[in-house]
């Protein structure tokens, strides 16, 4: 073997060298370009435990889609009319009734899409017996983003009232 000389040195820098993408051929020299692709994926992809999404605040004071009253207000008065219109006052059952008629308000006030708003819904029902009655309710709202919708029915045997309150949660 020969020992290598600063001129076969510098000779072998100057001579092009080949990569894995050239293929020589003599003295010519082509080019050939290639690309690997692999759509594969880890078998044991889904046995690995998933990053937890985290979201970022959006600091939004404001609701997109307002709370609207009057909407609330009539769907109240229709859920009391569909549900009490035969019936008579019966103390025990009552309390069937009031958790019907409160699940039915909440879940016809959430088909309005309101995001962000938290609801309490309440139902009042008594027997009719000549007397008068007073019900009020108090709480705390935001006079901007926060508001509630009351209404009463009443047929020959006994009364209802049903309330929705929405609070806006920033």
């Amino acid at each position: 073997m020969a020992e290598p000389t600063p001129a076969n040195h510098n000779e072998r820098l100057r001579k092009p060298r080949m990569s894995i993408f050239e293929v020589g051929s003599g003295n010519a020299v082509q080019e050939i370009y290639s690309t690997i692709m692999s759509f594969s994926r880890d078998p044991h992809e889904e046995l690995l435990p998933k990053a937890k999404v985290t979201y970022e605040n959006t600091y939004r004071l404001d609701p997109v889609k307002k709370y609207t009253p009057d909407k609330v207000k009539l769907m109240i008065k229709e859920v009391l009319e569909d549900t009490l219109k035969d019936k008579h006052y019966v103390g025990h059952d009552s309390t069937k009734l009031i958790k019907l008629i409160v699940d039915e308000m909440r879940n016809k006030v959430k088909m309005f899409n309101l995001k962000r708003y938290k609801f309490v819904c309440h139902a009042v029902i008594g027997e009719k017996l000549g007397q008068d009655v007073r019900v009020g309710s108090r709480c705390l709202l935001d006079p901007n983003r926060d508001n509630f919708s009351s209404a009463y029915f009443e047929n020959a045997h006994l009364y209802a009232l049903g309330s929705v309150y929405a609070m806006y949660q920033e």
